[in-house]
């Protein structure tokens, strides 16, 4: 099986959770994450599995009840990581 794997989780010590990142703050990749998701299918094709390995803070995100329901209907995988430790540590967990 092939598989396009992404880490999508909040870490302190990112500049994204900083109050530099303005409106961002907290929510930069959440835009991105949707047209990833969708575009998932088009890009690599049905032997290409989407699995997004993440932390327990993204589950507050309003957008994470759509990650589930996609989950459910088979379209991509949701691999819970728990806390991310570290902010490296959990860029890595794309990797497993």
């Amino acid at each position: 099986m092939n598989v396009c794997s992404y880490s999508f989780y909040r870490h302190d010590a990112s500049g994204y959770e900083s109050e530099r990142a303005g409106d961002g703050r907290g929510v930069f990749f959440l835009g991105f994450l949707q047209a990833l998701v969708r575009a998932h299918h088009a890009v690599w094709g049905e032997s290409w599995q989407l699995r997004i390995h993440h932390d327990r803070r993204v589950t507050e995100f309003p957008y994470f009840k759509s990650l589930v329901r996609m989950e459910e209907a088979g379209l991509l995988r949701l691999v819970p990581m728990g806390e991310a430790k570290t902010l490296c540590g959990a860029m890595l967990w794309r990797l497993l």
